[in-house]
């Protein structure tokens, strides 16, 4: 039972990703059933084998990115299975889509909780009301889960680009001021990361 659970899963795993890997089929051939097909040894959505030719020639995963100054890993998880999920799909066919796409762990933890305020929309007052932030970078450390985050997503609300014509970079994940951390780094002080001190609220 335990080994076809694992089977199940692995195969699950491989059709969700949109592709295929070393030793099996193609993505596009569906002619055998998962089922039939033996779990590869190895399985890396950095090198994926879309052509079946045993060899990795396509990367579904985003670069890594880096969520100081703010307990935001939640959001960053969230935007990186999202990113997965739009390059094995919509983005399929672009083999450098990895290379480009940026959408915001930002807009994701301050709306998650920031409740929506718009009166004209069905949705307004949606979203988590806290009673204890006072400031923009209080709303960043509130933490957060994978249900939060789809349930900002089921109300519409995201996941965006960093940079859009329609709000500038204030999804890009930094505070309005561009204030930095310093720390001290072989030898010296160096920026190490964008300042909680500063204004990091997001314009409705």
């Amino acid at each position: 039972m335990k080994k076809q659970i694992i089977i199940l899963l692995s195969a699950s795993l491989l059709a969700l990703s949109g592709c295929s890997s070393a030793g099996s089929a193609p993505a596009e051939d569906y002619s055998a059933s998962w089922r039939d097909r033996p779990i590869p040894a190895s399985f890396d959505l950095r090198s994926v084998d879309t052509d079946g030719d045993g060899e990795g020639n396509r990367c579904y995963v985003t670069p890594v990115r880096f969520q100081n100054p703010f307990g935001t890993c939640w959001g960053f998880a969230a935007i990186a299975a999202a990113e997965i999920s739009i390059l094995g799909n919509n983005l399929k066919d672009d083999p450098n889509a990895w290379k480009t796409l940026d959408l915001s762990e930002k807009q994701l933890a301050y709306f998650t909780n920031v409740p929506l305020n718009d009166p004209d929309n069905p949705q307004n007052g949606e979203g988590i009301i806290p009673n204890d932030i006072h400031d923009s970078s209080q709303v960043y450390d509130k933490g957060g889960t994978g249900f939060l985050a789809s349930s900002t997503f089921a109300q519409g609300i995201g996941p965006s680009k960093e940079m859009g014509e329609a709000y500038g970079d204030y999804f890009t994940y930094r505070g309005a001021n561009y204030y930095a951390d310093q720390r001290y780094l072989d030898g010296k002080y160096q920026n190490y990361s964008y300042s909680a001190q500063d204004d990091w609220t997001i314009p409705e």
